[in-house]
C-alpha cells in the first residue's frame, strides 16, 4: 500500500520571528484549557482570561529550567500572548491559584514548516509504531543523507549519516524510549520531516 508523505522544503532563515501558528488557551475556573500543548518554534500562544482574577507565571524566577521566561500580572479580563522562539519544555502557573492545581506545560519542538510544501509518493518511513528499527525508502535515490531524530522537547537524541542504496536503508532505533519523535532527513538545502512513534 502506497503511503503519501508530506515533505517540507526548508531554507535557512536568519532572524525568523513571525509566528507560524497561533494556539489559544482559555483561562477560567482555576484552569488553563488546554493545560498541555505541543507547539513548534515560532508559534504564538494566546491566553484569554474569561473569568476570575488570574495570571500566567512562566518566569525564570519561578521556573529556572524554562528556556526563557514569560508571564503577565494578576488581573481580570485580560489577553496575554507570547511567541516561543526556543525549543524545550516550559512550565507555568497562576500565582493566586497554583495551590488549586492551576498549572500548565508547553512543549516547543523545532519547526517542521518550510516555505513550500509538497506531497510525494516515493518516500516511506515504516513501521510506525516501531520498536528496534525504521526502514526508509526514497525512490531510486543513491547517496548520503544526514539523519536527525529529535524528541518533542526539541533535543537531538540521534544523528548520523546514512548511505541510501537503491533508495532504501534501515536505521536502528533500539536505544530510543517509547515516545513520539521527529525524524529529519536532510539533503543539501532540503529537509524531509516525518513524525513516528516508538512503542
Amino acid at each position: 500500500m502506497k503511503r503519501f508523505i508530506t515533505i517540507f522544503i526548508a531554507f535557512a532563515i536568519v532572524n525568523f520571528s513571525i509566528a507560524q501558528t497561533t494556539h489559544d488557551i482559555t483561562v477560567q475556573s482555576n484552569t488553563f484549557t488546554p493545560d498541555n500543548l505541543t507547539i513548534e518554534v515560532g508559534d504564538e500562544v494566546v491566553w484569554t482570561n474569561i473569568g476570575g482574577s488570574h495570571n500566567v507565571n512562566g518566569t525564570s524566577g519561578s521556573y529556572p529550567n524554562n528556556p526563557e521566561g514569560f508571564g503577565n500580572s494578576v488581573g481580570e479580563g485580560w489577553t496575554y500572548s507570547f511567541t516561543f522562539t526556543l525549543p524545550g519544555t516550559y512550565e507555568y502557573h497562576c500565582d493566586p491559584h497554583q495551590s488549586f492545581g492551576m498549572e500548565g506545560v508547553i512543549i516547543v519542538i523545532e519547526s517542521t514548516v518550510g516555505i513550500e510544501e509538497y506531497t510525494i509518493a516515493d518516500l516511506s518511513v515504516f513501521p510506525s509504531p516501531a520498536s528496534d528499527y525504521i526502514k526508509l525508502s526514497l525512490g531510486d535515490y543513491d547517496g548520503e543523507l544526514d539523519i536527525i531524530i529529535m524528541d518533542l522537547k526539541g533535543s537531538i537524541v540521534k544523528s548520523e549519516k546514512l548511505v541510501m542504496t537503491k533508495g532504501e536503508q534501515t536505521l536502528s532505533i533500539a536505544e530510543l524510549s517509547p515516545a513520539l519523535y521527529v525524524l529529519k532527513i536532510i539533503q543539501n538545502d532540503k529537509q524531509i520531516v516525518k513524525k513516528f512513534i516508538v512503542e
